[in-house]
Order: structure tokens, then sequence, then C-alpha cells
């Protein structure tokens, strides 16, 4: 089943990138560039980061998984729309800035 892999690489590549966050700022507080209450409040902030996004994962996985073939199509179509709007927006914000 192809969520089951999703599910479990999203939470594999959220899990390194938490376990890095949290080493360096173990590092941050050995080497005393930290204070212990801000480092409690960033491993908070992780750890309910890394929550937060895996299950959103899941619920966008298991949603997806049950909608029809032409929903899907239709969301990818909105989506692409979506984004050439915006990189046009952005190129003209770039041409007046300029």
């Amino acid at each position: 089943m192809i969520t089951g892999s999703v599910l479990n690489s999203v939470t594999a590549i959220v899990g390194m990138f938490a376990t890095i966050a949290i080493m360096v700022t173990g590092v941050g507080l050995i080497l005393g560039m930290l204070k212990p209450a801000d480092a409690l409040k960033r491993i908070g902030t992780i750890l309910g980061t890394v929550i937060a996004l895996i299950v959103l994962m899941n619920i966008l996985v298991n949603t997806w998984s049950r909608i029809s073939a032409w929903q899907q199509l239709l969301l990818i179509a909105i989506g692409l729309m979506l984004l050439l709007r915006l990189g046009s927006r952005r190129e003209k914000r770039h041409r007046s800035g300029d």
C-alpha cells in the first residue's frame, strides 16, 4: 500500500530533522549559548511541530487515498493553477521593484 510507505517516509524525515534540531539545541546548551529555560521552550516547540506535521500528513494521506481519481486530478489542476499564478505575481513584484 502506497499510503503506508509515504507515511513511514515522512515520519522518518520529520524525525531526522527533529533529532538534528534537538542535538543542535543540546550543543547550544552545553556551550552556554542557550539558557536552560530557552532550551526547554525550543525542545517543546520542536516536539510540538513534529507531532503537528505527522498528524497533518496522516490526515492528508488518508483523505487523498479515499477520494476518486477525477477528484485527485481536479485538486492537482487547482494546485498547479495556484502555483503558476503565484509565480507570475512574484515576477511582477520583482520587475516593478527594479
